[in-house]
């Protein structure tokens, strides 16, 4: 994926700094975007607390898993009607 439109090390960094100003122990920073690596291993590399990545695609498929936002659509699908091509 492109980086011009991912979230960066900078942006994890700040998200950090805000949980810590906090007093918070555990946070989720959610993004329909993604992350570039250097923001990957920020995240990973805090000790201090527990912090969860979730990117686009990770988002769409917890949407769809708790049914979130989301909408069933029917399609029909053909099926040979045999009855219609019985010999009799």
């Amino acid at each position: 994926m492109p980086e011009g439109r991912a979230v960066n090390k900078e942006a994890i960094h700040g998200f950090i700094g805000a949980l810590h100003l906090k007093g918070a122990n555990k946070g989720v920073f959610i993004t329909t975007s993604h992350f570039t690596s250097g923001a990957a291993k920020a995240a990973s590399e805090v000790r201090a607390l527990s912090l969860r990545l979730v990117d686009g695609m990770e988002l769409a498929r917890l949407m769809i898993r708790y049914q979130v936002g989301v909408r069933h659509e029917s399609i029909a699908i053909p099926k040979v009607d045999l009855d219609f091509w019985d010999e009799e």
